[in-house]
């Protein structure tokens, strides 16, 4: 699923930095915004689905749309399990790297700031379930 996000999301990101109005950048900036202010994890995801769908949409290619929101759908409910275990400091960082990049229409920068988004989150999730397992392993032994 990892490589399939890499490749498809990074793709809309990479043409949606072409294109993207000032106008939409600030939207994604607020939205951003809001994540970062918000303690309630069911917020932050609302709010991290609606920024990067809105990017998503700004690249054109609504026939991708729907193949992301299936993905989405299959990885959303382990979700939450990333904003339990990953660092404040660090939990933001690549979206940010994202905002600019969009800020400045550089579609190198943004694919590449999306795709270290999903490989660290992706390893905190990893990270996450071999812990869940380890334990399940040790109640049994």
């Amino acid at each position: 699923i990892v490589t399939i996000r890499l490749l498809l999301e990074g793709m809309l990101v990479h043409e949606a930095a072409k294109v993207i109005s000032p106008v939409e950048v600030e939207q994604v900036h607020w939205l951003l915004d809001r994540m970062k202010n918000s303690t309630d994890w069911r917020r932050v995801l609302q709010y991290n689905y609606k920024m990067h769908f809105l990017i998503y949409r700004t690249s054109g290619m609504h026939y991708a749309l729907s193949l992301i929101e299936n993905i989405w759908l299959r990885v959303g409910p382990a979700l939450h399990k990333i904003y339990e275990a990953i660092p404040t400091d660090i939990a933001y960082e690549h979206l940010d790297a994202l905002g600019n990049a969009l800020l400045r229409n550089d579609p190198e920068a943004a694919e590449r700031s999306l795709r270290n988004d999903i490989l660290l989150n992706a390893q905190f999730l990893t990270a996450q379930f071999v812990e869940q397992d380890m334990r399940e392993q040790r109640k049994r032994a």
